[in-house]
């Protein structure tokens, strides 16, 4: 009797091996036919007019859509779209100066200098 045991055991484990190689070949498969699929859906997404924002909150979901996609989100990066952009006096007077754009004092006096 031991020994029927044993041949039991090891078609048991034919079985679970069988079982095992089964799944890893169905999720390979369902791995690729999904990137397929999302590549047929992004390339027909490409060639049709963009889509329609209509509220900062779906702005922030697409927003949010994306960085999860691209991993823009590693890192610690947060896409706030309910927030606004205040920039002081001073940090507008170095952004001007980075980008060359002479100082209000100096527009103004061109401009006088044309009259």
């Amino acid at each position: 009797m031991p020994r029927l045991e044993c041949i039991q055991c090891v078609q048991f484990a034919s079985h679970s091996d069988a079982l095992v190689s089964t799944h890893k070949e169905l999720d390979s498969r369902t791995k690729t036919a999904l990137a397929q699929a999302t590549v047929a859906a992004a390339e027909q997404a490409a060639v049709q007019e963009p889509l329609p924002v209509k509220s900062t909150s779906h702005l922030h979901d697409l927003a949010s859509a994306a960085a999860g996609l691209f991993g823009w989100g590693e890192g610690g990066v947060t896409v706030n779209a309910n927030q606004a952009l205040v920039v002081t006096q001073e940090q507008l007077e170095q952004i001007r100066q980075l980008r060359g754009v002479p100082e209000l004092e100096q527009l103004q006096e061109r401009k006088n200098n044309e009259r």
